[in-house]
């Protein structure tokens, strides 16, 4: 399993994501491409709200975000290394959610959300909520681990 690093759902990736799929099609490795940007953007909503290290501004702008946007923002480190105006995803986001979001979350911002008791708010109803395809994403990824086992 690898990220899609895609900016947008519509971009294609990039030459090392297809060179990781290219060697394992030819070594008869089962792959899987995240179809969101980055594992991070698997994290729910609420792990988000309750993180005590991110500031009540930042989880406001956050808020704000479709959840195509929140599929492919770069949870860690924002817009810091690909500005916001980079994808047409994020150019009607206001100046302000872009101040706001542009540092990102920090790298530490999975810590918890797939713990143990992390992992325990990924109910259906809560992924549905999130979006519509991530619930049916998950039972793909675990149907491949099990042909795996």
């Amino acid at each position: 399993m690898h990220d899609s690093d895609k900016l947008h759902p519509e971009d294609a990736l990039e030459a090392v994501h297809v060179n990781i799929i290219r060697y394992c099609e030819e070594n008869t490795v089962s792959c899987k491409t995240l179809m969101k940007r980055e594992i991070e953007n698997y994290i729910l909503d609420a792990h988000i709200q309750d993180c005590s290290a991110i500031n009540i501004e930042v989880k406001d702008a956050f808020a704000t975000l479709s959840p195509q946007q929140k599929d492919y923002y770069d949870y860690k480190i924002g817009f810091k290394k690909k500005p916001a105006n980079e994808s047409l995803l994020f150019n009607s986001m206001s100046d302000d959610v872009i101040e706001q979001l542009t540092p990102g979350f920090g790298k530490g911002v999975s810590e918890g959300a797939f713990s143990s008791d992390g992992r325990l708010q990924y109910t259906n109803v809560a992924m549905n909520q999130r979006c519509s395809n991530m619930l049916s994403e998950f039972q793909e990824i675990e149907s491949n681990i099990k042909k795996m086992l």
